[in-house]
């Protein structure tokens, strides 16, 4: 049963027309401020304080191995300075196998909303711990944070946008993490150790604020068989008003759409070793493990790290 890997395909092609069909193009232009505006302000947010906990290790690490550590337990060794760092990889690991069932169970939103705890997690950790374990445990934690952002933030913009305005949103998402890093190297070396987590913690704080403001994906509603809430929902992410008559062409569409996800639900909603040997599946799984191949063995890790 190859439905799961190539429905996201279909889905896109049902949105993109039903964006391109509803909207003028003065409307569209609206259309894609309005998407930037509310996937760069709101949801990038975690994704910059996530680049920040990332950072973190750089400025502090030399400190923490110093006669002045603030940890009760004295300086770190070497190893557990190589554990700090490394540790995150880890959770990024079990972050990524736990939100990607969540996108199922609970909705793309919802998933990405939860990110705040992780991350709010880290920087309280970091303020109160006061040995190596609870620093392995918040880096642990950001990790968890760095699992999420991969898998929920490509579903999220994917599910949102059309095809022309992808790409740039995508590049949005690295944009956001890069500043994050580049803002904690920066503060670190400006603020003391206690500061910097309370300084930072106001950003998953906002993050999760702002967040209530942004309905669930079509998608997700549509799984959840909440059909009112799945086109109020589309209208939103299409830059129409939510008291707008709907026209027969997003009548139309939304019924495309909505018939597409009940027929996906009714043949199978588990997951099948056939799901992964179709040729669109072998393609994706190759490309990935090629690409995250170069990303990790390029020594970037370390780097921005140490």
């Amino acid at each position: 049963m190859c439905l799961k890997f190539e429905s996201k395909g279909v889905l896109h092609q049902v949105l993109a027309t039903c964006t391109s069909k509803l909207i003028p193009r003065r409307r569209l232009c609206r259309q894609i401020i309005r998407c930037k505006f509310w996937i760069f302000s709101p949801v990038n947010i975690v994704n910059y304080a996530h680049g920040a906990a990332l950072g973190w290790v750089s400025p502090f690490l030399p400190l923490l191995q110093s006669e002045d550590s603030p940890l009760e337990t004295g300086p770190v060794t070497v190893e557990q300075g190589s554990w700090i760092g490394s540790i995150l990889c880890l959770g990024g690991l079990f972050g990524a196998i736990v939100y990607g069932y969540l996108t199922e169970k609970i909705g793309v939103k919802k998933s990405i909303a939860s990110l705040c705890i992780s991350n709010m997690s880290f920087w309280t950790i970091v303020y109160f711990g006061t040995s190596v374990y609870h620093l392995y445990l918040a880096r642990f934690l950001a990790g968890v944070t760095g699992g999420g952002v991969i898998v929920t933030f490509p579903l999220f913009i994917a599910d949102i946008s059309d095809s022309k305005v992808r790409g740039a949103l995508g590049s949005i998402l690295a944009l956001a993490g890069n500043s994050g890093i580049l803002t904690m190297y920066i503060v670190g070396d400006l603020l003391s150790y206690r500061t910097v987590p309370v300084v930072m913690i106001s950003l998953p704080t906002l993050f999760a604020i702002l967040m209530t403001l942004i309905p669930e994906t079509p998608q997700s509603l549509l799984k959840q068989r909440n059909v009112t809430q799945a086109e109020q929902s589309l209208k939103f992410y299409s830059g129409l008003k939510s008291d707008q008559e709907c026209t027969p062409e997003f009548k139309q569409q939304f019924e495309k759409l909505r018939n597409f996800i009940l027929n996906s639900k009714l043949q199978s909603d588990r997951l099948q070793l056939q799901d992964f040997t179709s040729p669109a599946a072998k393609k994706g799984i190759l490309i990935g493990i090629f690409l995250m191949f170069l990303n990790q063995f390029c020594g970037v890790f370390a780097i921005l790290t140490y």
